[in-house]
């Protein structure tokens, strides 16, 4: 309540304004998932946001009257080939069905070109992502526990008797569950799996399956969104770093590059923006990605991103159900961005103040760095 009256001040009193000319020369990246199309309350803050929280997002964007650019116009831009001026580009991450289904009419009808990354192992042989609908089974359970032993997949649990009452409770039991289903290997097993375990938990099923709700799209999707002006880019074939390695990491971009070309069939150098899944990242892997040909690379580090900055660290401001327009408002606007610098030097002050007098014979630790709203 309190940050959102100061923050209404801050409106009021020109200072999003004043921060929006301070940082007009600065890069805004926006950071989307999916949407969520069930007629609930929604799933996953920052990965789906109802379709009408987007569409209100997307229209006051539109007018704030921020310029929303492709992603290598933006590129352009922060490598100082052409002057950045109030600019905005839009990322969607993974490649979700809903974000095919409802995320992409608002965009053309504001006619907002968008890059959407799509990670490629779910695509061909359209299976849901079974972590997340596993995930959303068990939250959504209103039974306090669940006895698994009738199925023949619980010979892999330590336990068949798991106890869901305390958030702590189904935490745990979804990663249990998560890494039986990973051990069953084709995805009809694992199908088979989550209908049993959607039984069990008496939480139905079919509607999630018939509606693609944790899907991603299909090849004839993808190729359509291609056709219609939107940027499909890399975010590796089955969601991961492969732990930084680099023949593991090469083998995830090559592989989805692979995929996205065929689908797309266009030459595998078009595919050359990437994101970095689950915001995982390491400047271990840029020699990788330099080495492959991507010319820049997504995080989810909040910020705006000023000429100069290294095309592998691109900063994005994620958004999310939770974020009230007050709030994304003044992200946009580089209010935040503005306030993280004196925000970092309080705390650097407040650390000082509580810690122990050094000892006289050792340097003071430094203070960490981290200036991030």
């Amino acid at each position: 309540m309190w940050k959102l009256l100061v923050l209404q001040m801050m409106q009021v009193s020109g200072a999003f304004a004043l921060a929006r000319r301070l940082t007009r020369r600065r890069v805004r990246v926006l950071c989307y998932h999916g949407a969520w199309l069930r007629n609930e309350d929604q799933f996953g803050d920052k990965l789906f946001m109802r379709p009408e929280t987007f569409a209100a997002r997307m229209e006051l964007l539109a007018r704030l009257g921020y310029r929303v650019v492709p992603l290598d116009e933006a590129m352009d831009m922060l490598e100082g080939r052409r002057p950045p001026e109030e600019v905005v580009a839009i990322t969607i991450d993974d490649g979700w069905y809903s974000t095919y289904a409802a995320m992409l009419p608002v965009l053309e009808r504001h006619r907002f070109p968008a890059t959407i990354y799509v990670t490629t192992s779910h695509v061909r042989g359209q299976s849901p992502v079974f972590n997340l609908l596993i995930q959303y089974l068990v939250k959504r359970s209103a039974l306090p526990e669940i006895d698994l032993s009738a199925f023949s997949w619980a010979r892999y649990l330590v336990a068949p008797r798991l106890r869901l009452a305390q958030a702590g409770e189904r935490l745990s039991a979804i990663a249990a569950l998560n890494e039986v289903n990973d051990r069953l290997g084709d995805p009809a097993t694992r199908l088979a799996m989550a209908r049993d375990l959607a039984t069990g938990l008496r939480v139905p099923i079919d509607e999630l399956l018939e509606r693609r709700i944790f899907h991603m799209m299909s090849p004839g999707e993808i190729r359509d969104a291609g056709t219609r002006g939107f940027d499909i880019q890399l975010h590796t074939h089955r969601h991961t770093m492969g732990d930084f390695q680099s023949e593991l990491l090469s083998r995830e971009i090559l592989e989805n590059r692979e995929v996205l070309a065929d689908i797309l069939e266009c030459p595998p150098g078009h595919l050359r923006h990437f994101c970095y899944p689950s915001g995982r990242t390491d400047p271990a892997a840029w020699p990788v990605l330099d080495r492959l040909g991507v010319v820049s690379a997504t995080t989810i580090e909040f910020g705006l991103n000023p000429p100069g900055i290294g095309r592998f660290a691109i900063r994005r401001v994620l958004d999310g159900e939770s974020l009230s327009p007050l709030e994304f408002e003044a992200m946009l606007s580089g209010f935040y961005d503005l306030m993280a610098g004196p925000r970092a030097w309080l705390g650097r002050i407040r650390r000082r103040l509580h810690r122990q007098p050094a000892d006289p014979g050792s340097p003071l630790r430094a203070p960490d760095g981290r200036t991030n709203p």
